[in-house]
């Protein structure tokens, strides 16, 4: 991790707006909330506008990142975008990801990102 008041979680999602940088997408928002919940992430590219949740495993996680998102956090997160395209003021395309990031310590073991995810 680059500072040591970051959290795991913190790095976590530096680490997944790197990755989505490095593929092209803006960042649009992040850690963006209001009374519904909270999106990590919101990017955009091609026009889309892409709604992402991040989630950190260590390499031993017995459950994965997309099964952790469980039905009632898929409607809390749809809620929220809907508050956040309400915000934005345009009728845009919109989907929800999932992309996984799997690591020991601040070692990357693997990210997996599930598109249309719900």
């Amino acid at each position: 991790m680059s500072s040591a008041k970051q959290t795991r979680g913190q790095w976590g999602e530096d680490t997944v707006c790197n990755y989505l940088l490095q593929h092209e997408y803006s960042i649009d928002a992040r850690n963006w909330h209001c009374r519904y919940g909270e999106i990590d992430i919101v990017a955009r590219k091609s026009g889309v506008l892409v709604f992402v949740e991040v989630k950190l495993r260590g390499s031993r996680a017995m459950v994965s990142g997309l099964e952790s998102v469980t039905p009632s956090k898929q409607i809390k997160l749809r809620r929220a975008a809907e508050c956040y395209l309400q915000k934005l003021g345009s009728d845009v395309p919109a989907r929800f990801d999932v992309i996984e990031l799997v690591a020991d310590g601040s070692n990357v073991k693997g990210i997996e990102w599930v598109k249309n995810a719900f």
